[in-house]
């Protein structure tokens, strides 16, 4: 009879999924921990524990434990969910496994909690929440210490949700751009239309050239007006978060191998080498933002081997630019190497292939020393050329003399690896999906440390080169890097 009203409850769920995108978890009552139960939903469950203590006396429920802690939960709801949320506080970083039924098989999946000395909330989809699976029912949760001291968790609250299955790309607009984040490569950026000008493809005789009214200027065949200014050929392309970490066997960690050489731990945000998406952990949209988390994969191993980390990015539409706020924590605790890390990784269209940038001894000041590179190759075959950027902003364009594309501005590093993979190449019916490619990031050398959170902003921004160079200078005081520079 349990199965047959999940089943029924499971066909509610599909048809009525929660409309609502404000997610509240119940705060545990007070003066009724018993050192024997959770707060889930709103309402007290019984457990049993099964690894660990419990500590007794605190007004939530409190568990102190060496290696681990194991609680069996009494959990007979039907009701189903596709999102699940934790307030919560630990002394000491975690990775966490949570086992709920999807049609009476038991599934239990993978999470980690940052140390912190105040309660956070921690919110997860399920791992089958983009194939429209529906869990019901917890009825385990435990944890596993990764620090170095015993850990002390409280568990203030647990919620369950069910939400509305997300498009594969996300959209947000406003009167000078249309942004999309990717959900099914770990929530990168994949779309950027420059909306203040009548932005066009077009085909000629010898080329493929994007720009403002391109046909009037150059003729030939209009292959499109609404123009994805970023390349979005495969995962390791878009505008994301990658990371290099160990190298070498050591610490449990086996290199993979990319580009016919070995290659390091390297958790990408797009996903892997072979094209397998990274997890998507949590979004939120509103009108002007889109809020991500995601698990990414390692570049050059195979989806079994999806990182021991989380990244984060907010992507803010504002008055004529976009600004992303990215995080990353690592939990895998292997040692790092000292690295150049790419702070982000861009790729833009190829037609756009005219790399330009401020490099002077006067930044802004207004100096109109703005410095061309016309003719980059790839970059592994240039020797991974680099480039001075004082006013810390960078841009691929057209070739026109005041070129339209697309600018990056990250403050606080001017040194620029860019390039161009298989320059003159063929471009199809979409530039954005098409091999060849314009790539930029701005590099720093920093390694990764585990359970500390690297984070950092830039700015990406549309137009003439003087638009966006106008647009960097009104607002280069919007981002404080600090935090990254002095990680």
């Amino acid at each position: 009879m349990s199965f047959i009203m999940a089943l029924v409850s499971f066909g509610f769920s599909f048809i009525f999924p929660d409309k609502s995108e404000v997610f509240v978890i119940p705060a545990y009552p007070v003066d009724q921990w018993q050192g024997k139960n959770l707060y889930i939903n709103g309402k007290l469950v019984d457990i049993q524990i099964e690894d660990g203590q419990a500590v007794t006396g605190p007004v939530s429920p409190t568990f102190r434990f060496d290696k681990s802690l194991a609680l069996s939960v009494n959990d007979n709801s039907k009701t189903p969910f596709n999102y699940y949320g934790f307030s919560l506080q630990s002394s000491e970083p975690l990775k966490g496994y949570i086992t709920y039924n999807i049609l009476g098989i038991s599934q239990s999946e993978e999470f980690f909690i940052e140390k912190s000395a105040q309660p956070i909330e921690f919110f997860s989809f399920i791992d089958g929440y983009f194939k429209s699976m529906k869990g019901y029912g917890i009825s385990k949760i435990s944890f596993e210490n990764l620090g170095s001291e015993p850990a002390t968790i409280v568990i203030n609250g647990l919620a369950t949700f069910n939400r509305e299955v997300l498009d594969d790309t996300v959209f947000i607009s406003d009167a000078n751009y249309k942004i999309g984040v990717s959900l099914q490569w770990g929530g990168a950026l994949s779309y950027l239309e420059y909306l203040k000008a009548n932005v066009q493809a077009v085909r000629t005789a010898d080329d493929v050239i994007i720009g403002v009214d391109s046909l009037a200027k150059y003729g030939g065949t209009l292959i499109t007006d609404k123009v994805n200014l970023i390349n979005r050929a495969d995962t390791g392309r878009l505008v994301q978060q990658s990371y290099y970490g160990t190298n070498g066997e050591h610490d449990g960690y086996i290199q993979g191998t990319s580009f016919n050489t070995l290659w390091s731990y390297n958790p990408v945000q797009g996903g892997n080498q072979f094209g397998d998406a990274s997890k998507i952990v949590n979004c939120r949209i509103t009108a002007d933002s889109i809020y991500i988390k995601c698990r990414p994969m390692d570049w050059a191993k195979h989806a079994v081997d999806i990182t021991p980390s989380y990244m984060e990015a907010t992507y803010t539409l504002k008055d004529g630019y976009v600004k992303v706020d990215c995080r990353f924590v690592d939990f895998s605790k292997w040692e790092s190497v000292l690295r150049g890390q790419e702070l982000p990784a861009f790729y833009a269209d190829e037609p756009l292939n005219s790399f330009r940038y401020y490099g002077g001894n006067s930044p802004w000041t207004g100096d109109n020393q703005i410095k061309h590179e016309d003719n980059l190759i790839f970059w592994p075959d240039a020797g991974m050329p680099t480039f001075q950027a004082t006013e810390y902003w960078c841009a691929w364009t057209n070739m026109e003399d005041n070129g339209f594309g697309i600018g990056l501005y990250v403050p606080g590093i001017s040194n620029m690896l860019a390039g161009i993979a298989d320059r003159g190449g063929k471009i199809g019916d979409d530039p954005s999906t098409s091999g060849p490619t314009s790539y930029v990031a701005a590099l720093k050398s920093l390694s990764i440390k585990s359970f500390v959170p690297l984070q950092y902003s830039y700015l990406v921004a549309a137009g003439n080169i003087s638009d966006i160079r106008q647009t960097f200078t009104q607002n280069r005081n919007v981002i404080d890097n600090t935090a990254l520079l002095n990680y």
